[in-house]
């Protein structure tokens, strides 16, 4: 086969671009299409790099053995981008994601990451947050919040009593009185908070 560019590199990446596009598109800040939408474009992200990279070292293979000519975007690269090179930059990327990750980054725990993002996802959703965590209920990082309802019930629950205690709740209230508020729901009672 003398074709990597067409048979591999360029199906390789358009798969990419359209995997990162889908994935971008799951954000609400973009088109908001899920879920669903994210995990199609991961998985055409990690196809499409595996397709490509097939296209760009079966082209360096055929550069190798003298099946083609050395073009010159393959000379640059060849010449520029060595072993060591890339290296550094993988190191260099490494330490960018581990400082992300890190307690003290700018954007906080990975916890309070989880809480902005379904925070906002809610948010444009219209949706409210029913969760365990209390940190969901922190009005003052999030001062545009949906509502919650935090559980506040023993950990030695099984989902079958959460389920319940939750649905005996919702069956007692008005479901919209628990919009753009913090609800706390214990055992026996539950306290409202209007935000």
């Amino acid at each position: 086969m003398r074709a990597p560019i067409k048979a591999f590199t360029v199906p390789g990446a358009v798969l990419l671009f359209l995997g990162i596009f889908l994935f971008l598109s799951s954000f609400p800040l973009f088109l908001n299409w899920g879920a669903d939408a994210a995990v199609l474009g991961a998985v055409l992200v990690i196809v499409g790099v595996q397709i490509f990279t097939g296209g760009v070292f079966s082209k360096r293979l055929m550069i190798k053995r003298g099946l083609v000519d050395e073009g010159r975007l393959s000379r640059f690269f060849s010449k520029n981008f060595t072993a060591g090179r890339g290296f550094w930059i993988g190191v260099f990327l490494f330490g960018i994601g581990l400082f992300l990750a890190l307690p003290a980054s700018p954007l906080g725990t990975p916890l309070r990451q989880h809480v902005i993002t379904f925070t906002l996802i809610a948010k444009s959703d219209g949706s409210m947050i029913i969760t365990r965590d209390t940190d969901f209920g922190d009005v003052l990082r999030h001062p545009d919040h949906p509502g919650a309802l935090i559980l506040r019930l023993p950990y030695n629950y099984t989902a079958e009593e959460i389920n319940n205690r939750l649905e005996k709740f919702l069956n007692r209230i008005d479901v919209n009185e628990l919009k753009n508020s913090i609800t706390i729901l214990e055992i026996d009672r539950y306290r409202k908070r209007q935000i």
